[in-house]
């Protein structure tokens, strides 16, 4: 029997690369948000219909473009700081894109057999896979497609119940409810009256996922303003001296003490022009070395003359002489000329502040170009005067969901983020940032106030919402009163339980509709079998990689992927009772 599915043809190729590039402009800096619930539609029409080979190369092709696309960062980057140069740039992003992309080759590889298993309700099936495939994603720089709205609180505040996961199966439920509508408009015949039967069946589910959704998010979006307008405030300046990569250097070569002389400067201007500033907030490394030493002391005396919090990042050797250990951290300093204990970064990024695997690998201690930093073991909470306890975090800390929920649940009311962004440029990557940590308030419940060096520096209350903020690669300062209610959010507690949900019935969907496959007589031996899923179990393997970053992963993570891994075992040791049937293609 011959295979009837259709192929990867020259113009689906060019609509799944169309359909991932143009997924940034949904996000800041544009913020198209809207165009979001209707961009994923065609990649999952394609890809569920596609087979064979041509599904997954498909689906890998539509990951790589989304992966560039949000990425583009990178050639810039590449270009400014390395002898690579923009080519150089463009090969590391193609090669990035596919590494990251293999989420849509997964995805490609059982959208399939979903849609099969899901009979009628294949929109939702479908909305559930892709949550899994995102989910499961090991992104060194995570990316949800509900992120994108979250500057409308009446939609993203149901995070605070569900995670971003939640948002994101709202969007990937209406894409797939787009898809069967384009079907039942495109197509004639049987295949019509199946896409209407579709469009039936789930669109009561979909609306019941949206309406459920938003009147939760409705609800607490009521619940938090209450609660900001009637708890304390204070107010905070968020000091950015636009000092990228090469300036720093520059200072730094002519007077060690410059960077902090300049941010010395700009805030003493920010706290004359505007006295009532009672916390200010400098970014990552604004303090390179210990408070102790002489030379810090106009910082201490900047604090006591106005009567001032600042909150600053710090770059400093710890220890007994000879045995120092280098760190990259923040304090609260005092107007008394104290400070609280330090936090330390417990999330280093690999390759730049650390050599991963060195201890069992001496050998590469000694191609490293840079100082290792050493990491701290726990979240840590710092107390002062002017705030409610603060949980820090530290650059890239402030993209890991898994990790600021055991900061807020170590008793942080307040996050602040310290970041360094001087490398991005002007880019997107100041904006992606940015996103990231705004979503941690929604989520989180959590007042949330950030200081970045060239950008974008903001303050959001509890919502999510974004009070102020200061411009791409500017040198100033923005001043703002912060509300400081805490509003406690299910999530923080329950998890990511609707993307667990999701990684279970999706796996189990995509397993169950591959059955046929497992008829075939091509496919009775496990050897035949283990080439076929060599794909899903490779992705589940990079999975655990997003663990090890975040030095752990909840109980709910680790059962949903077992559950996962099941799944695809049993198509390779199970069914061998099925009852043969002629091969019907490839997996």
């Amino acid at each position: 029997m011959t295979d009837s599915r259709p192929r990867l043809g020259p113009i689906a190729a060019l609509v799944l690369v169309v359909s991932g590039l143009l997924l940034p402009i949904t996000a800041p800096p544009l913020g198209l948000y809207g165009l979001h619930l209707l961009l994923l539609a065609p990649p999952m029409t394609l890809l569920s219909r596609l087979g064979g080979r041509s599904a997954w190369l498909g689906g890998w092709l539509y990951g790589a473009a989304a992966s560039a696309g949000i990425f583009w960062w990178l050639v810039p980057t590449i270009d400014r700081f390395t002898a690579l140069g923009a080519v150089g740039g463009l090969a590391v992003l193609a090669l990035f894109g596919l590494a990251f992309g293999l989420f849509g080759a997964v995805f490609g590889w059982g959208a399939r057999g979903v849609r099969a298993a899901s009979g009628p309700l294949w929109p939702v099936g479908l909305a559930a896979w892709a949550l899994a495939c995102e989910f499961l994603n090991p992104q060194l720089f995570p990316y949800s497609h509900g992120a994108t709205f979250f500057q409308v609180p009446d939609v993203f505040l149901l995070s605070a119940l569900t995670g971003v996961s939640g948002v994101s199966f709202l969007v990937l439920l209406t894409n797939g409810l787009v898809a069967a509508a384009w079907e039942r408009w495109r197509s004639d015949g049987d295949a019509a009256l199946q896409a209407g039967h579709a469009l039936r069946r789930s669109l009561p589910l979909v609306l019941a996922a949206w309406v459920l959704g938003v009147g939760y998010a409705h609800h607490r979006h009521g619940v938090v303003q209450a609660a900001m307008e009637d708890g304390p405030s204070a107010r905070f300046a968020l000091v950015q001296t636009n000092t990228d990569e090469e300036r720093l250097h520059a200072m730094v070569k002519e007077d060690k003490a410059s960077p902090e002389r300049d941010l010395v400067a700009l805030t003493r201007q920010a706290l004359e022009m505007d006295p009532t500033i009672d916390i200010v907030v400098w970014p990552e490394g604004a303090i390179r070395g210990s408070l102790k030493a002489k030379r810090r002391r106009a910082i201490l005396d900047l604090a006591a003359e106005h009567d001032v919090e600042i909150w600053s990042g710090i770059l400093e050797r710890r220890g007994p002489k000879g045995a120092r250990t280098r760190h990259n951290g923040a304090y609260r300093i005092q107007p008394d000329r104290t400070w609280s204990a330090p936090y330390d970064k417990n999330i280093l990024v690999p390759f730049g502040e650390y050599m991963p695997l060195v201890r069992y690998l001496p050998f590469l201690s000694s191609i490293r170009s840079f100082r290792a930093l050493y990491a701290g073991d726990a979240p840590a909470v710092l107390t002062g005067g002017k705030a409610p306890p603060a949980g820090f975090l530290v650059c890239y800390e402030a993209t890991r969901f898994r990790y600021v929920r055991r900061t807020v649940r170590a008793g942080a009311e307040v996050l602040g983020t310290v970041t360094f962004d001087g490398w991005f440029g002007d880019t997107n990557a100041l904006d992606l940032h940015m996103l990231m940590a705004a979503t941690l308030s929604a989520a989180t419940g959590r007042p949330h106030v950030r200081a970045a060096t060239t950008g974008i520096s903001m303050a959001t209350g509890a919502d999510g919402v974004l009070i102020g903020k200061a411009g791409r690669v500017e040198r100033t300062w923005v001043s703002m009163d912060v509300p400081l209610a805490a509003v406690p959010a299910p999530y923080v507690v329950l998890g990511d339980w609707v993307a667990w949900l999701c990684v279970a019935c999706g796996f189990g969907l995509a397993a169950r509709g591959r059955r046929e496959w497992m008829r075939a007589p091509a496919q009775r031996d496990v050897r035949q079998r283990l080439r076929g899923v060599a794909l899903p179990i490779l992705f589940l393997g990079a999975a655990t990689v997003a663990w090890a970053i975040d030095r752990g992963a909840p109980a709910g993570d680790l059962v949903a992927w077992g559950v996962a891994l099941g799944s695809i075992g049993w198509l390779v040791v199970g069914g061998r009772d099925l009852p043969s049937r002629e091969p019907q293609g490839g997996p």
